[in-house]
């Protein structure tokens, strides 16, 4: 999704690859190959094509929405864009998830299945779309959706201190080729903002020479 969302704003002008932008990318996609480097042989499995050229349809659609959101910033409160994208998907769902899902193995008793939904709803709804929404407001595109690259990581630690889950020398590999290419990611478009802000500076003060002659 990240390079999804940097391809998409490269190529209808709205914004410029940079080295350490392009290497920071895509030491994030190597780090998170790395940590799905045992089911890397299933995306040649023809059983999964529709399930991954779905994934990747969602993938790009969200680029779009996040880049979008972007340029609109100044049009809506980004919490309010956050509450309304949560509650068409849920009346949506709400339709569809009855025909496809199967409730009946749901124990509605059980106490960490619903403190489960309700950290769901609150951190992973409700918090993370908002905060999403604010840094797309206030941060390039490209450097928020490298989130992406990141998920992984935090599900294999979570996995590690709750479940009891091991982790290997990959796993560490991967932490730093993650780690590493968000943070090329972030320096790359901090250059970039800082060689903006030379150009507009300078253009100011030729703009100020040629008034005062």
């Amino acid at each position: 999704m990240p390079i999804s969302a940097v391809i998409i704003n490269i190529t209808t002008g709205k914004d410029k690859l940079n080295s350490l932008i392009g290497i920071g990318m895509l030491l994030g996609l190597f780090g998170v190959a790395v940590i799905f480097k045992d089911n890397v042989s299933d995306l040649s499995n023809a059983d999964y094509l529709l399930g991954i050229a779905v994934l990747f349809i969602a993938t790009t659609a969200w680029a779009m929405g996040s880049i979008m959101n972007k340029r609109r910033t100044g049009a809506v409160n980004p919490i309010f864009n956050s509450g309304l994208q949560l509650f068409f998907g849920g009346v949506i769902m709400l339709f569809i998830s009855p025909v496809t899902d199967d409730y009946s193995t749901i124990d509605m008793n059980a106490r960490e299945g619903l403190w489960a939904l309700a950290y769901l709803i609150v951190f992973g709804s409700v918090l993370a779309f908002a905060a999403y929404m604010y840094a797309l407001k206030e941060l390039p595109v490209g450097l928020v959706t490298s989130y992406a690259y990141v998920n992984p990581l935090v599900a294999v630690v979570l996995g590690y201190l709750v479940l009891d889950e091991t982790l290997n020398w990959y796993t560490a590999l991967a932490f730093v080729f993650v780690i590493g290419g968000v943070y090329l990611v972030n320096r790359g478009y901090r250059k970039q903002h800082a060689l903006q802000e030379k150009l507009n500076n300078d253009a100011k003060l030729n703009g100020a020479i040629a008034t005062e002659a």
